[in-house]
């Protein structure tokens, strides 16, 4: 048994692993670079450091401001609820998706998520209302690594 991300990074060792193997060779998974108890203990040295102490009070700021409105009026627990919601979806065309899917990220150095963040942050800025178009919008996003 293995999960989803962990199955994206064994996929290319087995891969190569079978591939060394049809060609009458050893296998040999590539050396590790940093092992979990250096790269841990590198991480928690960077959250100690200057540099990032220095940005705790930007960061403050931008926990301690209330949202902005993110539409026309603030949630309504009695109102807003899942018999009221309504979703809204369109398609990209072949011809947009595959220049973002390839070009966008040659050219942005970035990568799908960054594109689709974008593309959030955008909808927002015209969807809200005039006044708080330019305010900022917190996210929640998962990542692994």
């Amino acid at each position: 048994a293995v999960d989803g991300v962990s199955w994206r990074i064994l996929l290319p060792d087995l891969q190569a692993a079978c591939e060394a193997a049809a060609a009458g060779r050893d296998p040999a998974p590539d050396p590790v670079g940093t092992s979990f108890r250096r790269w841990a203990r590198l991480l928690a040295a960077q959250a100690r450091s200057e540099e990032r102490r220095a940005e705790l009070p930007a960061w403050a700021a931008v926990l301690g401001e209330p949202e902005p409105l993110l539409g026309r009026r603030a949630l309504d627990p009695a109102r807003d609820t899942a018999a009221t919601w309504r979703e809204r979806s369109w398609s990209v065309p072949s011809p947009d998706a595959a220049t973002l899917a390839s070009r966008t990220l040659a050219v942005f150095h970035c990568g799908v998520h960054e594109v689709l963040l974008s593309a959030l942050a955008g909808a927002v800025a015209q969807w809200r209302p005039p006044g708080n178009a330019a305010a900022g919008v917190l996210l929640d996003i998962e990542g692994h690594g």
